[in-house]
């Protein structure tokens, strides 16, 4: 290197020296956003996998109507469920949500008895019948004495429920068995377009979370099977590429003696 090429080169380190000096709080703040950056982008390798499992199936279950965290609009029928029993009571419920275990029933209504305690106790054996229509059931329970030998018509057994109660009404008091029946329809023709219940969406939401977790482990030990990737390793490694080490004074220092020998030089030519 001549003298000149020195000079020159020599000029441009006291320009940045005097540059660190005079805007050393700029060129930290410089330091720290590039330190940041670099961590910003170590924690987007280490949720990447994640991120990429969770944007596929969420869009898969968008497509599918369901989008989690958010109640999406639904059309829902007209349901309806009907209880009817052999003492010609009947009563109507009508809702456009789907009903929880929606299976037309038939059951036997036992008679209440006291027992020793004071209390009182029946004994409810329910069927499901779904192989029977409106008509047919109606037509069961208008015929009482069928409920002797009702279950010859159904190949499984009946569910059995003990029911309980402190005190007896007017109207609890029967002298034989009955049989009751519930039965539920739906009528297309009645539509509304209703907000997806909350209790829906928190299970189809938590159905993602955990459909979510094996496409990620999959991804990550793909990942880690192209490049070893140690997250705190990253960090350490970004916190000692990116630190300000510079001290102003012993910049001050380090100039004078740059700016004394160029200037020495520059006599000397």
């Amino acid at each position: 290197m001549n003298s000149q090429e020195y000079l020159k080169k020599l000029k441009e380190e006291i320009d940045d020296i005097n540059y660190k000096i005079n805007n050393s709080k700029k060129v930290k703040q410089k330091i720290d956003l590039k330190r940041r950056l670099a961590k910003l982008l170590i924690i987007l390798k280490l949720i990447y996998p994640t991120v990429v499992a969770g944007a596929l199936t969420a869009g898969a279950l968008t497509l599918l109507g369901n989008t989690p965290f958010y109640r999406d609009s639904k059309k829902e029928s007209l349901r309806m469920k009907k209880e009817i029993d052999s003492l010609h009571n009947v009563s109507y419920e009508c809702q456009y949500e789907k009903y929880d275990n929606a299976k037309n029933t038939i059951s036997i209504v036992g008679t209440w008895k006291k027992l020793d305690n004071g209390l009182y106790e029946r004994i409810i054996e329910t069927y499901t019948i779904e192989d029977l229509d409106e008509n047919k059931i109606t037509e069961l329970l208008n015929n009482q004495e069928r409920i002797n030998s009702i279950d010859e018509l159904f190949d499984e057994k009946p569910i059995i429920k003990k029911e309980g109660k402190n005190k007896l009404n007017e109207d609890d008091l029967y002298d034989s068995p009955y049989l009751q029946a519930i039965i539920y329809s739906e009528d297309k023709n009645d539509i509304i377009v209703v907000k997806e219940s909350i209790k829906v969406n928190i299970l189809l939401t938590v159905g993602w979370v955990f459909t979510t977790i094996l496409p990620a482990i999959g991804l990550t030990t793909l990942r880690d099977k192209i490049r070893k990737f140690n997250f705190v390793n990253e960090v350490e490694l970004a916190d000692k590429k990116y630190r300000y080490n510079e001290n102003v004074e012993e910049l001050r220092k380090n100039l004078e003696l740059k700016e004394s020998n160029y200037k020495t030089l520059v006599r000397k030519l």
